[in-house]
């Protein structure tokens, strides 16, 4: 500032204006996005996929994404450049989109994101067994010693296993072992073990 009287005297002085920019940057969540998890029943989303279009008026934004609820890996409900999705969250879940701008102004955007899994919940059953006649066992817990049925693809939510047993006075027969395994949708898949139960020391008369 300059100021001059009548005789042409004048004086300056300065005052330092500072610019701030303290508006939040606009946070725009993409329409209801859905995610398919892979055969290993996983996947990741990133805090792009689901921005519709976040930006602020001074310059480039930042964008983060976290989830409301911890389910796959704790890391995920703390704000990162993705997270991890698995057979925890098949269904509706929230996430949170945060954007930051050039001067760490920060606003967010929440939405709910479809988690669909296409996959049978493929599984594969231990291998047939043969064993003596005289080798006990438990109807009602056959896992610790002819093993237990493995997921290979999709989201396991039910495994049923359903035993038939088939054996003579003699203890020679078979038991069959089936597993069903369902998904949260109720799409199943089955697999099968047969225990085999032998005589090897069969009573051949009197030599």
């Amino acid at each position: 500032y300059i100021a001059v009287d009548s005789c042409h005297n004048e004086v300056r002085d300065t005052v330092i204006v500072t610019v701030q920019d303290l508006r939040e940057p606009v946070a725009i969540c993409d329409a209801h996005p859905v995610i398919s998890l892979s055969a290993g029943g996983t996947a990741i989303l990133t805090a792009e996929k689901i921005d519709g279009g976040s930006f602020d008026e001074c310059g480039p934004v930042w964008l983060a994404i976290a989830k409301m609820n911890e389910t796959c890996e704790p890391a995920d409900t703390v704000f990162g450049p993705f997270i991890n999705l698995c057979c925890d969250d098949v269904g509706t879940i929230n996430v949170i989109l945060r954007v930051t701008d050039l001067h760490d102004n920060v606003s967010m955007c929440m939405m709910p994101i479809q988690v669909d899994d296409l996959y049978l919940p493929e599984i594969i059953a231990p291998a047939n067994d043969t064993v003596e006649c005289t080798t006990p066992y438990d109807l009602d817990n056959l896992n610790p010693q002819f093993g237990m049925a493995e997921q290979i693809t999709g989201c396991l939510d039910t495994l049923i296993e359903r035993v038939e047993e088939d054996i003579s006075d003699c203890g020679e027969g078979k038991i069959t072992r089936t597993f069903v395994a369902y998904n949260s949708k109720g799409d199943s898949s089955t697999a099968q073990q047969v225990i085999y139960f032998r005589n090897s020391d069969l009573f051949d008369g009197y030599k």
